[in-house]
């Protein structure tokens, strides 16, 4: 195992899970993700370890390591399963279309903005606008889709996949 003091992207990891577990358990302190070990990352690890039955050294081992991912991940898919209300009748979605399922979309792709400089217009909002469908035209080209514009149900799965992987492995 490697010292947790020397990884600076290791260190934004936990830094990390301790905020999206944090919004969860009020009892653990909102963090910096900074990628430094501050006395308050260690004083958050510590809040988190003794709140779960560890020894609280506020040294993150492997298994507070293990447990901190799994809750974290866990509480990142139950917030995936609560903005994820579909209504597969409105599918394929549309240049001028509108409603719940065009705001996911719009959501979608204004975080994906973040990973794909190629998305320069964020669109927001519940409507389709040649925004949106710049965005998804993008993406299609981006995840080897035909460029059609139109954004079918299994489409907009993967771009919600995409989006999770990407959040995964990757810190803001």
């Amino acid at each position: 195992m490697y010292r947790l003091e020397d990884r600076p992207a290791a260190i934004r990891e936990v830094q990390r899970f301790l905020l999206i577990v944090s919004q969860n358990d009020l009892s653990i302190p909102h963090i910096t993700v900074d990628g430094v070990y501050t006395e308050q990352t260690a004083e958050a690890v510590r809040i988190f370890q003794q709140s779960r039955n560890i020894i609280p050294t506020g040294s993150v081992d492997l298994e507070t390591f293990t447990l901190l991912f799994g809750e974290a991940n866990e509480l990142m898919a139950e917030e995936e399963r609560r903005r994820r209300v579909i209504d597969a009748e409105g599918f394929p979605l549309k240049l001028g279309d509108s409603g719940s399922d065009v705001n996911g979309l719009n959501t979608i792709l204004r975080e994906l903005s973040e990973y794909y400089n190629k998305i320069i217009v964020k669109p927001y909002g519940s409507f389709f606008s040649r925004d949106t469908y710049d965005a998804v035209i993008i993406m299609q080209k981006q995840l080897l889709e035909e460029e059609s514009g139109l954004v079918s149900i299994k489409f907009y799965d993967k771009l919600s996949e995409e989006l999770n992987a990407r959040k995964k492995f990757n810190i803001i």
